[in-house]
């Protein structure tokens, strides 16, 4: 699994993680005859996960659960591969030489790992008792719930970090193509355990995970309290005793120019550090809705573990951010979305559309998902992958 900066989209995900459907856009009214709508972020989701070998080769998913497309910018070949009959994708991750589907039967009641070549064409499909299946740094990992049956899939979306019990070397994998248990090593430690040079750490079962596992991603319980401030904007009901998240809050609203209420906030975490974004509004404008023309200001945030505090790092006046991290930012302005490297005046158009978009971020590449809304309800979705840095 190629490690993923964060993957996010824009009904709003950056949390990427949610199941949630929006009609947004298309429910407006347009007066002239065929009329597209204006340009927007919001309200379709991008969790068509993709994927890139070393040698520069993509794969991605697209709304079609059948459908697996296979690029080589290089040769500037496209190739769409249609899977077999009672499967539908889930997730798509890179190894060294070959690209992993994971699929489900249409009943979601088990699992299979579909191995296809740079080309796309197929090399294997081996059935698993795997919730999902992940490649990272030559090692095939597996997650198992020794308690329940395969249960559907419950995972994050576009594959941005690992979660596992099991795991095996991908040339022992390709080798043996193994589908018996005896064959994969069960992942074991304490707090921390090394598979290979990846570190990864011990993480409690929870609502997704009906059993312990262990992931890259270092378990810090701010990153779900500021997941759950973005979608409580300042009333938290229900969490009144909850002092940390109160906390929490506290130090989003020290970091604003006054105790706003109409603002969004996503965060995005890679391995043991924690980024943020928050976009401030001059009215409500709904918590899955961007609005650049009401935007007031924004500003990035990152996380300080040892004093377990949110800091203030940049703060803009005419850009709504959708991601940054130490070096590199993306926002959107009315026209677009554009990108700059930390430190530089310089500025980069990457992205004119026209409908609604979703965005998913891997290793510097930037997956654009459009979907184009017409007066006669004709929607035309399609996706663009640029290398951005």
């Amino acid at each position: 699994m190629k490690q993923i900066l964060k993957c996010f989209m824009f009904f709003i995900i950056i949390n990427i993680l949610s199941g949630c459907s929006f009609k947004g856009l298309s429910e407006m009214m347009l007066e002239e005859e065929n009329q597209d709508l204006p340009s927007s972020i919001g309200t379709i989701s991008s969790d068509f996960s993709f994927a890139v070998l070393g040698t520069g080769e993509i794969a991605f998913l697209t709304i079609d659960p059948k459908e697996v497309v296979f690029l080589d910018e290089k040769q500037k070949n496209r190739r769409s591969v249609e899977l077999s009959e009672n499967r539908q994708s889930l997730e798509i991750t890179a190894g060294n030489d070959y690209f992993y589907v994971y699929c489900s039967n249409e009943d979601e009641t088990a699992g299979f790992l579909n191995v296809f070549d740079k080309k796309g064409e197929l090399i294997k499909e081996i059935s698993l008792p795997f919730s999902r299946v992940s490649v990272s740094n030559g090692i095939v990992y597996g997650y198992y719930d020794e308690t329940a049956d395969f249960n559907g899939w419950d995972s994050n979306i576009s594959n941005s970090h690992i979660e596992a019990t099991h795991y095996i070397s991908e040339r022992k994998f390709l080798e043996k193509f193994p589908n018996c248990m005896d064959d994969w090593n069960e992942i074991s430690g304490d707090k921390i355990a090394n598979v290979g040079e990846q570190q990864l750490y011990r993480c409690s079962s929870d609502y997704c995970h009906k059993t312990d596992y262990y992931s890259d991603q270092k378990p810090l319980s701010v990153f779900g309290q500021i997941d759950y401030v973005k979608y409580c904007d300042g009333k938290i009901a229900s969490e009144e005793s909850d002092k940390e998240i109160r906390s929490r809050l506290n130090q989003i609203y020290s970091m604003m120019k006054k105790e706003e209420e109409n603002f969004l906030i996503y965060s995005f975490q890679t391995n043991d550090k924690i980024y943020g974004i928050c976009n401030v509004y001059s009215q409500y404008v709904g918590l899955l809705t961007f609005c650049t023309d009401d935007l007031d200001y924004s500003f990035s945030f990152s996380y300080d573990e040892k004093e377990d505090k949110l800091y203030k790092v940049n703060e803009y006046t005419n850009i709504e951010l959708i991601y940054e991290d130490e070096y590199n930012c993306l926002y959107h302005k009315l026209d677009g979305v554009y990108y700059t490297k930390l430190g530089s005046d310089k500025e980069e158009k990457l992205y004119d559309y026209n409908g609604e978009i979703g965005l998913t971020i891997l290793e510097g590449y930037v997956k654009f998902q459009e979907r184009e809304i017409h007066y006669n309800d004709d929607i035309i979705d399609k996706q663009k992958i640029i290398k951005v840095w």
